[in-house]
């Protein structure tokens, strides 16, 4: 299972718009994460401003200790312990490899349902043989986008242009 770290900006007092852009990104990237991590060095206190699933962190815990959460470099079974958590997490929520959207299959759909449609006009009217395979052609070619066994250049086009690649 792949799982996406995404680090943000701390949430302490804005001195620029700038600070103040990046709160509110990484504020936007944690209400939409299916956990957060709330990292605070040990022995501060910080209130979390998360309404999901939240895992403390402590970090610079040096000091031995048996809590889950606390998290040194100099302790790395510490690190272990984490990762077991956020997979335990992740396990929780993971889906089947194809977990489709309703969104996604609907518009896949009902584009088949269009295009059988248009056969079975054709072949009630005895249209001629390629204009049936035609609109069956592209029939199968939307039930293949939906189960992910086609793909077009559009899809292409739409991916790659969500993700910075080469850099």
């Amino acid at each position: 299972m792949q799982v996406d770290l995404l680090d943000t900006t701390g949430w302490q007092a804005v001195e620029s718009v700038i600070e103040e852009q990046a709160q509110e990104l990484g504020a936007q990237a944690s209400d939409a994460a299916h956990l957060v991590l709330h990292c605070i060095p040990h022995g501060e206190e910080r209130p979390t401003r998360f309404d999901g699933a939240v895992l403390r962190i402590c970090t610079k815990a040096d000091d031995p200790s048996d809590e889950a959460t606390m998290v040194s470099i100099h302790r790395p079974d510490s690190i272990s312990r984490l990762k077991s958590l956020i997979q335990s997490h992740a396990a929780e929520l993971a889906q089947p490899a194809l977990a489709p959207s309703q969104a996604r299959c609907q518009h896949h759909m009902e584009d088949a349902i269009i295009h059988l449609r248009a056969a079975h006009l054709q072949a009630v009217n005895a249209d001629p043989p390629e204009l049936l395979a035609l609109s069956l052609r592209a029939a199968l070619d939307a039930l293949g986008a939906m189960t992910g066994s086609i793909y077009t250049n559009d899809l292409l086009d739409r991916i790659f242009s969500r993700f910075c690649i080469g850099k």
